[in-house]
């Protein structure tokens, strides 16, 4: 048994006096490899991380430098005056003195003159939600003219603010009724994000407000300027029936009444 204990022995240390000067470049190469997986890899992957953040944090900087450059070339008063235009063509909540002033600004350039009207309001209680589609308000009218006079009507209604459509237009004789549907549109809530890039008035931007601003009572809305409409008969409903605006179109009837 000692011999053959003796006999491993010697064999052990003739492998290790045989193979002694591959024994320290083989461990060493094996700590290599082994301090390159576990240290240099994930410190490569930490650089990598590391450098898609800085360059997510450039493009930020150079938004907000285009931004700066932006609102620091945009006059106050300017930037007040289109707020004021865009506002008055949609509304940021249901705005009944807009809309009466509209109803009365092309009633009087119309010549036609204006009964009862009756609203139909929706939800009175709860304060309107930011939504992509444009929220609307109707108002039932009743006038006391012809047909012409209703073409009259409609035609500068769409040259007032706030923006309206009309629909189901009647006319029998010297007394029709039609449905004017006003839009309006709540500003979303201010979420200040650095990586969203400001948008500058383009050509076409600016032409709307221009031809807004053209519009017959654009520059004194709500200012009492145009004389109101008379409130006798009016009513206030608080049903909100869906709105769909519909093509005008004529229409004559065997009572004599025409359909625009």
């Amino acid at each position: 048994m000692d011999l053959k204990i003796n006999l491993d022995l010697e064999s052990l240390k003739t492998i290790y006096l045989d193979y002694k000067p591959y024994l320290i470049p083989v461990v060493t190469i094996l700590a290599c490899i082994l301090i390159f997986i576990l240290i240099i890899i994930p410190q490569l992957n930490l650089l990598s991380d590391n450098r898609a953040k800085r360059e997510e944090e450039i493009n930020k900087l150079n938004i907000l430098r285009k931004n700066l450059s932006i609102v620091s070339g945009v006059q106050d008063s300017e930037l007040k005056n289109n707020l004021s235009l865009a506002s008055k063509a949609l509304p940021v909540n249901k705005d009944f003195e807009a809309i009466l002033d509209a109803v009365s600004s092309a009633a009087n350039i119309s010549g036609v003159a204006v009964g009862d009207f009756e609203f139909s309001v929706g939800d009175i209680t709860n304060p309107p939600k930011a939504q992509k589609k444009f929220p609307s308000l109707e108002i039932d009218l009743s006038l006391a003219t012809n047909t012409d006079g209703m073409i009259r009507f409609i035609d500068e209604v769409y040259r007032t603010v706030p923006l309206a459509e009309a629909s189901n237009v009647r006319v029998a004789g010297n007394s029709a009724t039609v449905v004017l549907v006003f839009y309006y549109k709540p500003l979303p809530p201010l979420n200040l994000n650095p990586a969203i890039q400001f948008k500058d008035l383009d050509k076409n931007d600016v032409e709307t407000l221009n031809k807004i601003s053209s519009f017959n009572n654009a520059l004194f809305s709500g200012s009492g300027a145009i004389n109101p409409v008379s409130t006798e008969g009016a009513q206030i409903e608080p049903e909100a029936p869906s709105v769909t605006p519909e093509n005008i179109e004529n229409e004559s009837t065997e009572s004599g009444e025409v359909i625009l």
